[in-house]
């Protein structure tokens, strides 16, 4: 997951266009709060399995998904594209 928040990270800033950058934030922001709850509930889980470890296979599951979502949207946007996302 961490792999495919970092590249869409990289593409996004490679872009270097800020409405771009505006319009992909929350999606970035989105996967970003999805790993790191995964790596929270991973540390509870070393230390507590009975308590988390069901929480943590279950929110893997939901996470990847999320992540995937975020990164085939965001794989397929571009600054040509913005005209689309704009309101008249």
């Amino acid at each position: 997951m961490a792999e495919k928040f970092n590249a869409c990270v990289a593409a996004v800033k490679e872009a270097e266009n800020q409405e771009l950058l505006d319009l992909c934030a929350r999606h970035l922001y989105e996967m970003a709060a999805d790993i790191i709850m995964c790596h929270l509930l991973m540390q509870n889980a070393a230390k507590a399995p009975e308590l988390f470890g069901k929480s943590l296979r279950v929110y893997v599951n939901l996470a990847e998904a999320e992540v995937e979502k975020h990164a085939t949207l965001l794989g397929k946007l571009n600054a040509e594209q913005l005209d689309n996302y704009r309101q008249q």
